[in-house]
């Protein structure tokens, strides 16, 4: 697990100082093999920003509690799992960014767990669920 946020932490920080955008920089697979969270299209803003809000309310059904299309950004409501054991809740957020060429969309899942002690503790993603979710936008917008 740290090695993947070490690996995305040197992925992040090569792309901002690279004048081309990250997917120019390896081929799709290594990127989503390195960044499961990130997934980076070639499609305007418009349609990248309305793919992801439709796949994540109506393919996830997860209901959008924060949307600001200005600036990028979106979360979902808090999603309550108190059938799973231990019961846990989570929301999923979402950054958006676009240049000429391609949009980056960055999904982040938020998750805490219910442990004996009757607490809520935080936890860190397996980045499964964020994985799932950004290869879909990317496979609805290649249909496109």
């Amino acid at each position: 697990m740290h090695r993947n946020i070490i690996l995305l932490c040197a992925l992040l920080l090569l792309a901002s100082c690279q004048k081309e955008s990250p997917s120019t920089l390896h081929n799709q697979s290594e990127l989503n093999e390195l960044t499961p969270n990130i997934a980076y299209v070639l499609s305007t803003y418009e349609d990248a920003w309305n793919t992801t809000l439709k796949i994540i309310q109506y393919d996830f059904l997860f209901p959008i509690e924060v949307q600001n299309k200005e600036q990028g950004f979106f979360s979902t409501e808090i999603i309550k799992d108190l059938d799973e054991n231990p019961p846990r809740k989570f929301r999923v957020s979402g950054d958006l960014s676009s240049n000429d060429k391609e949009t980056m969309i960055k999904l982040y899942k938020s998750e805490q767990i219910l442990y004996t002690d009757g607490k809520w503790h935080t936890r860190l993603s397996d980045l499964a669920l964020e994985n799932q979710i950004v290869r879909k936008i990317q496979s609805d917008l290649q249909k496109k």
